[in-house]
């Protein structure tokens, strides 16, 4: 008797943009009189690497870079791109690592339900990428608490001395409060009362 086979769940396969994406993704690169240009820069952004974009595009990579070293506005238009794409990639790994993601249980070969997952090693790069002086490289070896402290060696008997004079100086400081402007109730009454 053989053990059944888990269920296998592929991951849908990247579909292709549409073509009204795809002519949005080219009116952010409407200054480009290229139309090569145009088209392979959307395919960039819609693809997300350079090999899908001159699939996308029906452009050659080489024309790419062959525009990369000619074309300073190209260069820019691209920077622009990559722009893009690394702000939807930091969106996602955001999400990952604080939002959380839905991952299967699986037993018994068949998922039988979900549960909430986090992504502790992407908390950790944002965390470098948003504070590194706290949670960079060399974080660890920077001092947390104060830098410097000072320590004043006492002997005992100058510290008897010490004892003594602040004794001394608390006792000449002492001082006693007493009501002012208040009549004696007993010596008032006593006279007011035998005129």
């Amino acid at each position: 008797m053989s053990e059944p086979q888990p269920e296998v769940v592929n991951p849908p396969a990247a579909s292709a943009p549409d073509d009204k994406e795809i002519a949005s993704l080219r009116a952010l690169f409407a200054d480009l009189s290229n139309r090569r240009q145009r088209a392979f820069l959307a395919g960039f952004l819609a693809g997300e690497s350079l090999k899908r974009a001159e699939d996308l595009a029906d452009v050659s990579r080489w024309c790419h870079y062959q525009w990369m070293k000619s074309d300073a506005l190209y260069r820019e238009r691209f920077r622009l791109a990559k722009t893009i794409l690394t702000d939807e990639a930091e969106e996602e790994a955001y999400r990952r690592a604080f939002l959380g993601y839905d991952a299967p249980v699986v037993y018994g070969g068949k998922i039988t339900a979900w549960y909430k997952s986090y992504s502790d090693a992407l908390a950790q790069f944002l965390l470098k990428g948003m504070r590194p002086e706290i949670y960079g490289p060399g974080a660890a070896d920077r001092p947390m608490g104060p830098t410097e402290m000072t320590i004043r060696v006492v002997r005992p008997e100058d510290r008897e001395k010490d004892r003594a004079e602040e004794r001394a100086e608390a006792e000449a400081t002492r001082t006693i409060s007493i009501p002012i402007g208040t009549s004696d109730s007993s010596t008032g009454s006593e006279e007011d009362g035998e005129s």
